[in-house]
């Protein structure tokens, strides 16, 4: 196996960092935060007691799907997962200058894939042309370092960062808006703050739709979909992933 393949590992976990930053500390974005027809003024519910029941359905999610267009520290991250409580996860990173991979994670077990200009500015000539288009196995080892990328942590991560319960005081303001057409509560400070939002759907469910900070050194934009209803994930088949020597 060659010595630069041995490196790659880190790579993925470089971009890993910065998304879990992102997200700890409440992903950003803009979004529309104008009235609904079907969402009654009347009926707004406090702001404590919509944000304990997204996070308490949150918590308790066996699956998401999450699409996230950040920057964080200067750095472009894109991020696009659905994944499941048990750790499965299936979709592909982008971080900046880094470069974008697929990833799908089945059991513990790690695989990548990405284009070959990827892995030879990666990982080198000699592992572009063994790797290909194909799927790329960590070893047991390096896959730990992706146990953070699942569903479960970025949740967690989230609502256990010491300013996501400022949504819950009673200094936020709760408005009626949408989030690609789906009726939601918005969470917001009334007096300034660095105009993060929270938009939670404003059925029984009170599914988490959007996190948002459109200022600031980590901004962006973080949509959650597909609550409890993510396909299963499977490995990839023998043939899509790469045989390398030593591995």
């Amino acid at each position: 196996m060659p010595m630069s393949l041995r490196r790659v590992p880190a790579l993925p976990a470089l971009a890993l960092a910065g998304v879990l930053a992102l997200t700890a500390c409440g992903p950003a974005a803009s979004g529309s935060a104008k009235g609904s027809t079907t969402t009654k003024a009347a009926s707004k519910p406090a702001a404590d007691v919509l944000y304990n029941k997204a996070r308490e359905s949150a918590l308790a999610a066996t699956s998401v799907h999450l699409k996230g267009d950040m920057t964080s520290d200067g750095e472009h991250l894109l991020l696009d997962i659905a994944g499941t409580k048990a750790g499965d996860v299936t979709g592909s990173v982008g971080a900046g200058t880094e470069g974008t991979f697929e990833l799908r994670r089945v059991g513990g077990t790690v695989y990548l894939r990405s284009t070959k200009e990827y892995w030879t500015k990666n990982a080198g000539a000699e592992a572009a042309q063994m790797i290909g288009d194909k799927y790329f196995k960590l070893p047991a080892d390096a896959a730990k370092d992706m146990n953070d990328l699942t569903v479960t942590s970025l949740l967690k991560s989230m609502f256990e960062d010491k300013d996501m319960p400022a949504f819950a005081k009673l200094t936020t303001k709760v408005e009626a808006g949408s989030v690609n057409g789906q009726d939601a509560w918005v969470l917001s400070d009334r007096v300034g703050g660095d105009e993060a939002k929270l938009y939670i759907s404003t059925d029984d469910a009170h599914h988490l739709l959007r996190v948002a900070m459109p200022t600031g050194k980590d901004k962006g934009t973080m949509d959650f979909t597909e609550w409890d209803a993510v396909k299963p994930i499977t490995e990839p088949s023998a043939s899509q992933i790469a045989k390398i020597p030593g591995m």
